[in-house]
């Protein structure tokens, strides 16, 4: 075990939030198109993510999501995100939890922890049990991580993309 938290995003470790989306969107174009709209204001992020957190002022077909950030010695490695609950997408290729962990941070345990820490978060802070995790079926290190946390494959969804979403449950 890592000395790994997740912890409420907070004004003090927004740079470091910052690095983590830089680092992110060289593989992810919603990153950078998250990072360009949030560097300058640190408080609305922190607004917005506090709302909603309450289910307030979200966007259409969104329910209600808590952001934490998963840090190891005051640097953001990673963001997770819990969905308190599921609509009919979130159902079907959504699910309860998504996280994501710096590129230069994998390989270290640091997803496979996140993830087990999300689903304590969901079960014993928003009641949610069972939790739903999904992941694509050619990320081979999310399966692996969603495995060792006791998630059990469900079934496999086919993407428009081509791909397809496997859909574990976690008891």
């Amino acid at each position: 075990m890592s000395n790994l938290i997740l912890q409420s995003p907070t004004l003090d470790l927004f740079d470091s939030y910052i690095e983590y989306l830089k680092s992110m969107s060289k593989e992810n174009s919603s990153s950078g198109s998250e990072l360009k709209k949030i560097q300058d204001d640190a408080m609305k992020y922190l607004e917005t993510t506090e709302y909603w957190r309450l289910g307030k002022k979200l966007p259409k077909g969104w329910t209600p999501l808590t952001t934490l950030w998963a840090v190891v010695e005051n640097s953001v490695v990673g963001v997770v995100s819990i969905r308190h609950e599921l609509n009919d997408q979130l159902l079907k290729i959504g699910g309860h939890i998504g996280y994501g962990i710096k590129p230069s941070e994998r390989n270290k345990g640091y997803g496979t922890e996140a993830c087990g820490l999300a689903i304590t978060y969901a079960k014993k802070t928003l009641h949610i049990n069972p939790v739903l995790i999904t992941c694509n079926s050619d990320n081979l290190s999310a399966r692996k991580n969603i495995e060792k946390n006791g998630g059990k494959l469900d079934d496999e969804v086919p993407l428009l993309d081509g791909k397809t979403k496997l859909r574990f449950w976690v008891s």
